[in-house]
């Protein structure tokens, strides 16, 4: 699977974390349930083989995998997991960097 999602957002909770790539911004009063989207989450709180939980709009990728291989640049993510069909993931993205301190970059 190949996806362009633009936008991403990261939570983390105790030992739990969470990326979210979607296909447009959303908020908790204005969540569209037809909004493209990519969820990842990882729990480290208990033994589970290293398994994380993928999830899409699809039937296609949801529920617990390994990851063969991980690759993270600005732009784009990419999963290689451990299961006979549907094992690759490719979302391009864009990044936001923000600059706090413009004086650091000269």
């Amino acid at each position: 699977m190949k996806i362009e999602l633009n936008y991403v957002d990261i939570s983390v909770a105790g030992y739990y974390y969470q990326v979210m790539f979607q296909e447009k911004e959303s908020t908790c009063e204005d969540y569209d349930t037809d909004t493209r989207y990519f969820m990842i989450q990882r729990q480290f709180e208990f033994p589970n083989g290293g398994k994380i939980y993928i999830e899409d709009n699809g039937d296609d990728y949801i529920g617990h995998f390994k990851v063969s291989r991980a690759e993270l640049t600005p732009n784009r993510f990419f999963l290689l997991l451990q299961r006979k069909k549907f094992s690759e993931i490719e979302i391009n993205f864009k990044t936001m960097i923000y600059l706090p301190c413009p004086f650091l970059y000269w």
